[in-house]
């Protein structure tokens, strides 16, 4: 009776999922816009610094709510093989979209099967990839830390995550040539998210996701001013190590600062996304969150089809408008035609037949 209550998380209908697409819907409306206007500008080196790091807390928060409250060892397995087999799904068919503009070579095919090259706006979908195949079993199997009293919880957690950065940054200074480990550690190319240095931001979600319910919102919004203040604080003291986050190499294997950079302000929208009432608001945020996969897919593919440099030259407000706008919401065209083909290929008995045995198979 003690482990259930301890493991509750809410009883609110949608809570959880709302606050968690409110601010997935904001990150890839940031994603969008820094690749749609690739520049010097600050909208981009803001994306390139925040939008993997909240991407990635999202990710734990999930993964506490799904497998840690509410998953069976069944269950968890078919998710993990439905969700896996959809990124890899998302990332060949971007990838070899974005090998037709590159020299044609059977190596670099074989290569970006294999996950030794991904192509430019590709290769964050790799850590993801690995962290689903790799992390709910592990922390299921790891609940009974969920037990302990919140003192030895947080310091399990901190432990591990530590432990694992010091582990990833010790790789990637040793590589002297990029292999397998190169996904741990990190190396000298942007193929690589070292999965051990990032893996404290994860943790830092399921933390996050385990103890949202006993902050007041008083707390919350004190918290936000805090983090406000903070940024602003270390921005009048170390104008020179902010600017420094803002460059690719702080994130190649992340560094310390990058990383609390991220999280801090993943850590602000969630407690935003929470506190504050904007229902009618929130709604286009919302569903844009809740496909964020989708449209990463679309613009990405739209942006490798018509040519990455055409996009970057448009200059008028009305063109840039409407191509932005058609980036992020020309998605949800595509996605309403191809589910009702696979609704007319579902009637089929043959279809439905093999859709239950593979569930069966899984499951």
């Amino acid at each position: 009776m003690e482990v259930k209550k301890r493991l509750a998380y809410s009883d609110k209908k949608n809570t959880r999922t709302k606050e968690v697409d409110i601010v997935r819907g904001l990150t890839i409306v940031l994603m969008v816009a820094t690749h749609f206007a690739y520049s010097p500008l600050l909208i981009s080196k803001l994306g390139n610094t925040l939008c993997f790091t909240i991407f990635l807390m999202l990710f734990g928060f999930s993964l506490y709510v799904s497998v840690i409250k509410h998953g069976n060892h069944r269950n968890i397995r078919y998710k993990i093989i439905k969700r896996v087999g959809l990124l890899l799904l998302a990332y060949y068919f971007v990838a070899f979209i974005s090998l037709l503009s590159e020299p044609k070579s059977v190596s670099r095919v074989i290569q970006t099967l294999t996950f030794s090259y991904s192509p430019i706006l590709t290769e964050f979908i790799l850590t993801f990839i690995f962290y689903t195949a790799l992390l709910p079993l592990a922390f299921y199997k790891l609940r009974f830390v969920f037990t302990l009293p919140p003192r030895q919880e947080f310091g399990i957690f901190g432990i591990i995550g530590i432990l694992s950065y010091i582990l990833g940054t010790v790789l990637n200074k040793t590589l002297s040539q990029p292999s397998i480990l190169a996904f741990l550690g990190g190396y000298k190319s942007y193929s690589y998210f070292p999965l051990l240095q990032y893996l404290i931001v994860v943790l830092i979600g399921i933390l996050y996701a385990r103890y949202i319910e006993t902050i007041s919102v008083k707390i919350m919004h004190k918290v936000i001013i805090l983090e406000m203040l903070t940024v602003i604080l270390v921005s009048l003291i170390f104008p020179h190590k902010l600017a420094q986050l803002f460059t690719p190499e702080e994130r190649f294997p992340p560094t310390i600062l990058f990383i609390g950079l991220g999280t801090s302000v993943g850590f602000g929208l969630l407690l935003l996304a929470r506190s504050l009432k904007f229902e009618k608001a929130s709604k286009i945020i919302e569903t844009l969150g809740k496909n964020s996969l989708g449209i990463y897919v679309f613009h990405i593919a739209i942006l490798k089809l018509l040519n990455y440099k055409t996009f970057i030259t448009i200059t008028g407000p009305m063109e840039k408008t409407f191509m932005f706008g058609f980036l992020l919401f020309g998605y949800f065209p595509v996605y309403s035609a191809a589910q009702l083909v696979s609704v007319k290929l579902l009637k089929i008995g043959y279809f439905k037949l093999l859709g239950k045995r593979l569930k069966q198979a899984i499951t």
